[in-house]
């Protein structure tokens, strides 16, 4: 019997943003969490793995929304907070592209009468794919290997042809480098109406030039008024 021939994988059911040559493609979650979702800049995929996790579980999808360069995500952690029917902590994800990167901020309200200690996971991992390859239907490669950088902020890596790096806000409590993923863990005290939040930043670096290379081109496009002929 013949192999199948591969197809073009699905986005209708993902978050998709774009600005310029950096496209984002998660989940209802926000997670960039296996098949064709990821980070991409320049057609390769710098981020083949994006995944949140509180008190060890991940969260329930409530709503999520894009638009452009942003994307915006709702969540819920049932198994924290009051017991009941509702809900008592919601988590916040908006993520936004930028020159060869991207800023997610992750926003925690608790609602709860009592005061909650969690640990906020995030794992990451690239596969550095390129987009023709996952255009295929191939499945996620291993994760590059990952360094801790010097002022244990953050990471970076390489995938040939960008230095990827990779910081949180606030420094993360933990880093633990697995086999090609890396887990960023941040210890949370959540009080009743005070939010708590961290940020996450993604910046690449090109090492090396291709024809997939290419830059935003808005800031052209957005002049002042001022600026215009009259």
């Amino acid at each position: 019997m013949a192999n199948p021939t591969p197809r073009q994988p699905w986005l209708h059911d993902l978050e998709v943003a774009v600005r310029g040559n950096v496209t984002s493609l998660s989940d209802r979650r926000g997670d960039m969490a296996g098949g064709v979702s990821g980070l991409y800049v320049d057609d390769r995929r710098v981020v083949s793995r994006l995944a949140l996790e509180l008190a060890g579980q991940r969260c329930e999808p409530i709503a999520a929304t894009s638009s452009g360069h942003e994307t915006w995500v709702a969540t819920v952690a049932r198994h924290l907070g009051d017991a009941g029917a509702d809900p008592t902590v919601e988590v916040i994800r908006h993520r936004n592209l930028c020159d060869g990167g991207m800023d997610e901020e992750v926003r925690i309200l608790s609602r709860a009468a009592e005061p909650i200690r969690a640990l906020l996971t995030l794992a990451i991992a690239s596969d550095g794919a390129d987009l023709a390859r996952v255009k295929g239907g191939a499945a996620p490669g291993p994760g590059r290997v990952a360094e801790v950088n010097a002022d244990g902020s953050g990471v970076s890596w390489s995938d040939g042809r960008h230095l990827i790096d990779v910081q949180l806000f606030p420094r993360p409590s933990s880093i633990q480098l697995l086999d090609g993923e890396v887990r960023f863990g941040l210890d949370l005290d959540l009080r009743c109406g005070v939010a708590a939040s961290t940020m996450v930043s993604v910046r690449t670096t090109r090492t090396s030039r291709t024809p997939f290379d290419a830059d935003v081109g808005a800031a052209p496009v957005f002049v002042d008024s001022t600026d215009r002929p009259k």
